[in-house]
């Protein structure tokens, strides 16, 4: 007996992330090859052990308590529905009626910040895996003698994306939508020649110098010339193989992280002008950038409709991207029960009922011989070998209307730029 059945997602990078579709691709014809029925058998077992084996894992990533992303998520939502009240009153009014004390929200990102100089636990304990890549700037801070007051989802990026962007693996999302914040200041200072707080016009400078320094050279040294087009990548689909083992490279999120990269790059180095509607380059915008910007639009209006790429990409994921960023592999001078009962910082015996953290700020040479150590039995990870690492078993969310979505905002705003 002969089994007919498409491999196109059933790969050894899909899989192993845990893109569940794998099972309904054995279904699907699109690159067919012979197998008997043992083999068939054999593979579909192995798929199966293997995401069962993780069962647990995957189904508590879905057990997400309310967050201030999700909080602030909203609040953005009806700034939105504010801004367009008069096309959308009821949407507007619906908002308005179910959100009578948002303000809280700003109360709470308050009480609830970062605060690693301070003395109360509560306030100065933070992931360990955040600390890892924030002390540097921690341990400057506090030999300056400066307050830091940090929200804990994210914060930068360094050698280490896969900490900085605990649960947010596209670098490529990250910047637009810090870009989407510099856009509606700048918009906001080039009308009215002023914004109403000192601190948004500090913010709207520093957010100017890098994201139209550092970050727009880095996404520019990422562009992958593609005939009279170009197009932007991450991860998804380029650690696969095929069943000989040989290395295949499907670019599933190219479509996405295009998407994105224009969008940042129209936030980041246009203005909207508030009358009108119309966007413009702000002066001085390089040309490179325009280019850049007009090879990407023509390259996803080529193939945004077409069957070539997949519409996917990794907007959220769990936190742990294999061994390398488990947290208790990384130093910690807070352990307790959730009971509170604390433990000694050398504890090796792991149990699911124990909290870890790093308190306060130390001092790097402290730091380093903590590196030097093992916790809970195994070394500091201390080299991120990529999302595609065949160890790295996380399970990331996608959404095809999402990545239409972001195309469409692109294309429109690209068309409106020249119109």
């Amino acid at each position: 007996m002969v089994v007919l059945f498409d491999i196109e997602l059933c790969s050894k990078e899909n899989w192993r992330v845990g893109h569940l579709t794998v099972l309904y691709s054995l279904l699907r014809s699109c690159k067919r090859i012979k197998l008997t029925s043992t083999e068939f058998q054999d593979i579909l077992l192995n798929i199966v052990l293997h995401l069962t084996s993780f069962n647990s894992g995957y189904f508590s990533a879905f057990l997400i308590p309310s967050d201030f992303d999700d909080t602030f998520l909203n609040i953005g939502l009806g700034a939105l529905l504010k801004n367009t009240r008069v096309s959308f009153p009821t949407l507007y009014n619906i908002w308005v009626k179910n959100n009578t004390h948002y303000e809280t929200a700003f109360r709470d990102l308050k009480k609830y910040a970062y605060r690693p100089m301070n003395i109360d636990l509560d306030a100065n304990a933070i992931d360990t895996r955040t600390y890892y890549y924030l002390r540097g700037f921690l341990e400057e801070a506090k030999k300056n003698g400066q307050t830091v007051s940090l929200v804990t989802t994210w914060v930068s990026i360094e050698d280490r994306p896969d900490l900085a962007l605990t649960y947010y693996p596209s670098r490529y999302s990250f910047y637009y939508y810090v870009a989407r914040t510099l856009f509606i200041l700048e918009t906001q200072y080039v009308s009215e020649g002023t914004l109403p707080m000192e601190i948004l016009n500090q913010t709207r400078t520093k957010f100017k110098r890098v994201l139209q320094g550092k970050a727009s050279e880095m996404i520019l040294s990422e562009a992958n010339p593609d005939g009279d087009g170009l197009y932007f990548e991450e991860f998804l689909g380029n650690g696969d193989t095929d069943f000989s083992g040989a290395p295949m490279k499907r670019g599933e999120d190219r479509l996405f992280s295009t998407s994105m990269a224009i969008n940042f790059y129209i936030a980041t180095w246009a203005v909207q002008d508030k009358t009108t509607g119309k966007l413009y380059w702000t002066e001085g915008t390089p040309n490179d950038i325009k280019e850049v910007v007009e090879k990407a639009v023509k390259w996803l209006n080529t193939y945004i409709l077409e069957d070539t790429y997949k519409p996917f990409g990794a907007f959220f994921s769990g936190s742990f991207k294999g061994a390398e960023s488990v947290p208790f592999y990384f130093p910690t001078n807070h352990i307790e029960f959730l009971n509170g009962t604390i433990l000694p910082s050398n504890t090796s015996i792991f149990d699911r009922n124990i909290v870890i953290a790093m308190s306060g700020v130390i001092g790097e040479e402290e730091y380093e011989d903590l590196l030097k150590i093992t916790h809970f039995g195994k070394m500091t990870p201390t080299n991120f070998t990529g999302y595609n690492d065949p160890n790295a078993v996380f399970p990331f969310w996608t959404s095809d209307a999402y990545t239409y979505a972001n195309t469409l905002l692109a294309l429109a705003k690209f068309q409106n730029l020249n119109s």
